[in-house]
């Protein structure tokens, strides 16, 4: 009686560890045919995409909206000339991804990596990078409407014909970066580690560049107008054809 009641307990166990693998690989199957409509119709929607592999996918012209990427594989992934609404990218592996000439609203991308990324000739509004590695990447043609950078790293940033409007903050490490072009007109640049850097021919005017750093930097063209430069450092640094007041 007794090896008869261990026997139901054994097959109980059994049929239930069948049972739960079979949930398993429908819940994969079932992932794996989503991320596969995604490459051929390159919709998402409510997509749940956490903790999934997509990298060296050719998602061009994708459509993302209200998508959940959290934790996910996009290295080496293609999803230039899209359109990101309303999406968490968080904790994302984004290595040599190219988000070029594309569109991100209220997109997150905290705690992501984004090394050497391309972004080129893209539009990001409302959207939030913290606690990011940005080396090498690349920012041409950009314009950051109301775009948070807190605590990032950035190296060999090039920023050529960028609009960084009003209210932009950015409180980051960004040294050896190259500006070009580029209006940062009323944004926060406090505190912020410009050094080794080149600025040509850009507008830093009503920007508060309160303890900001610049040293061994060169600025040429520079708009500086109602600035504020309360303790920034300009130690070793070219300052040629500088347009420097304060109006009343």
């Amino acid at each position: 009686m007794i090896l008869l009641e261990d026997n139901k307990k054994i097959s109980f166990l059994i049929f239930l560890i069948f049972f739960l693998f079979l949930c398993l690989t429908f819940l994969i199957i079932k992932k794996q045919t989503k991320i596969y409509e995604f490459n051929e119709n390159q919709t998402c929607i409510n997509c749940d995409f956490r903790e999934m592999s997509l990298k060296k996918l050719d998602l061009r012209n994708s459509f993302i909206k209200n998508s959940n990427f959290e934790g996910s594989n996009l290295s080496g992934t293609d999803l230039s000339n899209s359109k990101l609404l309303n999406s968490n990218f968080k904790k994302t592996d984004l290595t040599g991804a190219d988000i070029s000439n594309s569109i991100l609203i209220n997109v997150t991308f905290d705690k992501s990596i984004l090394k050497g990324i391309n972004l080129n000739n893209s539009v990001i509004e409302n959207s939030s990078v913290k606690d990011v590695d940005m080396s090498g990447i690349s920012l041409i043609d950009m314009n950051l409407s109301d775009f948070f950078l807190n605590s990032g790293i950035t190296r060999s940033f090039n920023l050529e014909k960028t609009g960084i409007k009003r209210g932009t903050t950015l409180r980051s490490t960004m040294r050896k970066i190259d500006v070009k072009n580029s209006n940062f007109l009323g944004s926060n640049l406090s505190g912020v580690d410009l050094s080794y850097s080149s600025f040509l021919n850009s507008n830093l005017s009503n920007v508060n560049l309160s303890y900001a750093e610049f040293d061994d930097s060169v600025l040429k063209k520079i708009k500086l107008i109602n600035s504020n430069l309360k303790e920034t450092n300009f130690d070793n640094t070219e300052l040629i054809d500088i347009d420097y007041k304060v109006e009343k």
